[in-house]
């Protein structure tokens, strides 16, 4: 509702998402892995909308909570998440607010990142505005040093940690925000605690998540996370995909790769 935002003073917030989005698909075409594409906004006495190109079932928090998400899926999820990543940061974009609530799962079993409400142009220099959800702050955030695109990465890291273990490694949104700093502030790669996420998980996820922000996987070479042993050689950044399916858009399907749309598209939330 319009009323709404006036009174959360969220107006700017609104009108610098519907603009992010804008540029996205202006510059990314009908389809890109990882991301939506906006198609109209309008407006009423009361309402203001904006028209996706996509249906969302629901959001990946959602999903993860119910145990939702089938093993075999997580690779998927994974890749498209880090397709849309890549792209933004290639855009000059930094997301500032990664995490399963803002990762939307499409009627078709797809991926998207959203709310972009706290995306800002890089012009070079780092960014000190403290914004996000604190559970996925990168250390340099919480020692207010200023940051770059590896904030997106870390965050990235510590969402991939959720999707398998259900919980992130410095708390949930019951602890308080003086707990999750003292522990991001304290925390090494090797004191992770895994449950239940594979060994090529565990590799992909600590190298994500280290304390130097020029340290983490992906920093200077986005190719870095998608030839992880965790794709098992089926996920490359390009810029298209060499076959017709596109949902795939974005992901490298190469002969002898079994196409990414036939293998790990699921329907999510039907009944």
């Amino acid at each position: 509702a319009k009323s709404k935002a006036v009174t959360s003073r969220m107006e700017k917030r609104i009108v610098h998402e519907r603009n992010v989005l804008a540029t996205i698909t202006n510059v990314c075409g009908i389809t890109i892995a990882g991301l939506p594409n906006i198609q109209a906004t309008f407006q009423d006495d009361k309402w203001a909308y904006m028209v996706l190109r996509e249906n969302f079932v629901c959001d990946l928090s959602l999903a993860i909570h119910n145990h939702a998400v089938p093993d075999e899926a997580r690779p998927y999820y994974a890749a498209c998440i880090y397709s849309g990543i890549s792209r933004l940061h290639d855009l000059g974009l930094i997301h500032r607010l990664i995490n399963p609530s803002s990762v939307y799962i499409t009627r078709g079993g797809m991926v998207k990142i959203a709310d972009f409400r706290f995306a800002k142009i890089m012009d070079g220099s780092y960014r000190v505005t403290i914004c996000g959800d604190p559970l996925y702050f990168a250390p340099e955030i919480v020692a207010q040093q200023g940051y770059d695109y590896a904030v997106d990465l870390w965050a990235y890291g510590v969402l991939l940690f959720e999707m398998y273990e259900g919980t992130t490694p410095f708390g949930n949104s019951d602890t308080d925000e003086t707990s999750i700093f003292r522990a991001i502030t304290a925390y090494r790669a090797s004191r992770l605690n895994f449950n239940r996420a594979s060994h090529e998980a565990r590799k992909l996820i600590q190298s994500l998540m280290q304390y130097g922000n020029e340290e983490r996987a992906g920093y200077k070479d986005p190719n870095v996370i998608f030839n992880a042993e965790y794709f098992n050689g089926k996920w490359l950044l390009c810029g298209g995909c060499c076959c017709s399916c596109s949902c795939c858009r974005g992901l490298d399907c190469r002969a002898n790769i079994v196409c990414v749309c036939a293998t790990y598209r699921y329907q999510v939330g039907r009944t």
